[in-house]
């Protein structure tokens, strides 16, 4: 037995203790894929007490880009770490997912689509997109960034890592009929993805696309990013299969909100979409584009 293997023995036990009487287990993020162990250990426990009331409650996986989450379980477990059970009940925030699941073989009265709805007021920004241009514009003067505030505004309200597919991004929109600005608000936050960072930040410095990294010194301080959003002309997600991606933001009144999945259809995207979209293209299998108040093109 492995030190994974012993690891999740001892977990399962201490799992068994709390979910007798009855209790369930609700197991939040169980195949991110960042501790074997930790899945291991419910799938033993399923194994040993198939009506143990176990919730697994899955917003990423190991499977959607993350690979070496993916590698880790791969060679820690010599077993699939997805499972059914009598007593075990899978729960996931998206549609795609949801899918997958059933495609897979997982019973449906079994898994449950759960999305993570948030209602939003209407927000009236506290500072105007004037006032907002000239923190960033300070900013990027700081920093090595070139910032055109008369260009529309393309926001990314996340991290600059290899699966959100900024680069890619970036020569969507370079086919775009307006020059955009570019404003991405964080950096990456582990050692591993800082390279692409790099990448990246080099990439808007050196064609002067806009300004990046500046939320940590910024937003919530000099200006709320719902003030960002509404301030915004587009704004884009990496993808919609992370059911809880742009919601706090999708009702801000922006020209249009795009989605950039892992997977995409680049060339055949580039090639039907260039040369007729007056703005950034998104790509999915299908060309997904919502406009304000989410109503399709």
């Amino acid at each position: 037995m492995g030190k994974v293997e012993e690891a999740a023995e001892k977990v399962k036990e201490q799992f068994k203790a709390i979910g007798a009487g009855g209790k369930v287990l609700w197991a939040q993020n169980p195949t991110l894929g960042k501790n074997a162990a930790y899945t291991l250990a419910l799938k033993k426990l399923a194994q040993e007490v198939p009506d143990q009331k176990i919730w697994m409650h899955v917003h990423d996986s190991a499977e959607q880009g993350r690979w070496s989450n993916l590698d880790h379980m791969y060679s820690s477990l010599s077993e699939p770490y997805y499972f059914d059970s009598p007593g075990t009940r899978w729960m996931v925030i998206n549609k795609i997912d949801y899918r997958a699941y059933l495609e897979s073989g997982m019973p449906s009265d079994h898994l449950f689509y759960v999305p993570a709805p948030l209602l939003i007021e209407s927000h009236v920004p506290q500072k105007s997109k004037q006032e907002i241009g000239e923190v960033l514009k300070g900013y990027a003067e700081k920093n090595n960034y070139t910032f055109e505030p008369d260009r529309p505004w393309l926001l990314f309200a996340g991290r600059t890592i290899r699966r959100k597919n900024l680069l890619e991004t970036f020569l969507l929109a370079l086919c775009a009929r307006k020059e955009l600005t570019f404003t991405i608000t964080l950096p990456a936050d582990s050692p591993d993805d800082k390279p692409y960072e790099d990448m990246v930040f080099n990439a808007i410095r050196k064609y002067k696309l806009g300004a990046a990294g500046f939320g940590i010194d910024h937003v919530g301080k000099d200006f709320a990013l719902r003030d960002l959003a509404a301030a915004s002309d587009l704004i884009i997600s990496c993808s919609v299969m992370e059911g809880f991606g742009p919601c706090p933001i999708w009702n801000s009144p922006c020209s249009a909100v795009l989605f950039m999945p892992r997977r995409s259809t680049l060339w055949r995207t580039l090639l039907k979409y260039s040369m007729t979209c007056p703005t950034t293209i998104t790509v999915r299998s299908k060309c997904l584009w919502l406009r304000k108040h989410g109503k399709p093109i």
